[in-house]
Formats: C-alpha cells, sequence, structure tokens
C-alpha cells in the first residue's frame, strides 16, 4: 500500500485464521516466515495456528 492505510483481519477468536491471513500478506511483502510470525506475534501475543497453516505459511 502507498498511501498508508490501515487493515484490519478478523475472525472469531483471531488466534488461527486471522492471524494467518496477516503473516501470509507480510510473506508477500518480502518478509521470511520467521519474521513475520515474529512481527504478527508481537502485537497478538496469544496467536495459536494449527499444524495446517503452518506447514502452508512455510
Amino acid at each position: 500500500m502507498t498511501e498508508g492505510g490501515t487493515v484490519y483481519i478478523h475472525c472469531r477468536q483471531g488466534s488461527g485464521r486471522g492471524p494467518t491471513m496477516a503473516i501470509a500478506y507480510l510473506i508477500s511483502t518480502g518478509l521470511t516466515y520467521e519474521d513475520a510470525f515474529s512481527l504478527v506475534k508481537k502485537v497478538r501475543t496469544f496467536i495459536n495456528l494449527c499444524p495446517g497453516q503452518l506447514v502452508r505459511l512455510k
């Protein structure tokens, strides 16, 4: 985004699907999985991705 807007990603509990989408987006911008995960975990400390989500992101 060149305009510098804000995006809010939401799922029911915010611990799996939402963080997965945020991490996937960050990876698409050039971050590694590890860096993207760390960045999301910093602001959503309780994230809990299921094994299938982790496999797809990696």
